[in-house]
């Protein structure tokens, strides 16, 4: 599915192309949202990283990628946030598991907050009609996704194309 949906990246992070950002956020939903983790797919997709990271070993921009974010690393080791190098992603995966996945999952992708971001070439309209509506001035989200305990949102003040002030 990534790779018809032009996405690169992961579920949490990815890029598309403007014919295919709905669909790809649709996919990335389901995905963090009702995963199972079935064991055999699991290890096909650790395997499936692991060669792509091996690959890019010896790609410049990554090296160079790794040496900044070891520089710049603000977060301990093992915080989701924190940024890791392709050796260190390559001995993790080594020893993960699927139950450690599932709780990482649950832990971080799975409480009831987060963010969607879009930049680039899309149509707002289009991604407000599939994500969200307006009530009183402020964004919901569809049923389908409030469900899913994504029930928080805000609306950030920003000046329009006229320069005024709006929520």
């Amino acid at each position: 599915s990534l790779t018809n949906l032009r996405m690169q990246g992961d579920a949490l992070s990815f890029q598309t192309d403007h014919d295919h950002v709905v669909a790809a956020l649709e996919l990335m939903g389901e995905l963090t949202t009702k995963s199972t983790f079935p064991p055999k797919q699991v290890k096909q997709l650790i395997h499936q990283v692991k060669t792509s990271i091996q690959s890019k070993t010896d790609d410049p921009g990554k090296l160079a990628r790794d040496a900044v974010n070891r520089h710049f690393r603000t977060y301990p080791e093992g915080d989701p946030r924190s940024a890791m190098t392709m050796d260190e992603m390559l001995a993790a995966l080594s020893t993960v598991t699927r139950d450690e996945i599932a709780k990482w999952f649950a832990d971080v992708v799975g409480k009831d907050h987060g963010q969607i971001v879009v930049v680039g070439d899309f149509d707002p309209k289009l991604m407000e009609q599939k994500v969200t509506y307006k009530q009183s001035g402020q964004y919901m989200l569809y049923a389908d996704y409030a469900r899913k305990g994504y029930a928080k949102s805000r609306t950030d003040p920003h000046r329009d194309a006229e320069g005024k002030l709006r929520s």
